[in-house]
């Protein structure tokens, strides 16, 4: 989680320092002096607490297959990955066809689909309403209580037994590795 959040946080970082440069080169220091320094401060705190979220929920939808694969690689060495591929594949190949109903593919398309979602819908932000600079203040007025109401809803959304299974699938693989160690690499 540290690596992702110090990305996250750069980017932001840098993104305000493009802003920054970009205000200045195209209309001067004057007009920089002159943004709506409360709005943008607010809705960039704003953004990087619910993408700081998305991050965790997107990595919980994740871990299943992140642990799954690292009690793999821990397990087989350097087989885990292509055996935990392998097994994959024959998975979504032979035994969802065999299967009456797919389990394999639609679990893989669940969690990757959820862990996108989880880190921003931005369908859900409503920014077909931005026309003029007008609208974008309006919008990034607005922008910290729609970010709140998508992350309340995400939330939400991972409340759900899917959720719980994902996680219990994580736990699952972190016992795996926590075995493999006491038993010795």
């Amino acid at each position: 989680l540290l690596l992702p959040w110090a990305a996250l946080l750069a980017g932001m970082l840098g993104g305000a320092l493009v802003a920054m440069a970009t205000v200045v080169a195209s209309h001067g220091l004057a007009a920089w002096l002159q943004l709506p320094w409360a709005v943008l401060l607010l809705a960039g705190a704003a953004l990087l607490a619910r993408l700081s979220l998305g991050l965790v929920l997107a990595l919980a939808w994740l871990s299943p297959l992140l642990l799954l694969t690292m009690a793999a690689s821990a397990w087989l060495k350097r087989w885990g990955v292509p055996v935990l591929a392998a097994a994959t594949l024959a998975g979504t190949l032979l035994l969802d066809k065999r299967l009456a109903q797919p389990v394999v593919q639609p679990t893989l398309n669940l969690l990757t689909s959820e862990a996108l979602q989880a880190l921003l819908r931005l369908e859900s932000l409503h920014l077909g309403t931005v026309r003029n600079a007008d609208d974008v203040h309006a919008f990034l007025q607005g922008l910290p209580a729609q970010l709140l109401h998508e992350a309340v809803s995400t939330v939400g959304r991972a409340a759900t037994p899917a959720f719980a299974l994902a996680l219990a699938t994580a736990a699952l693989g972190f016992w795996l590795l926590v075995l493999r160690r006491q038993r010795g690499s």
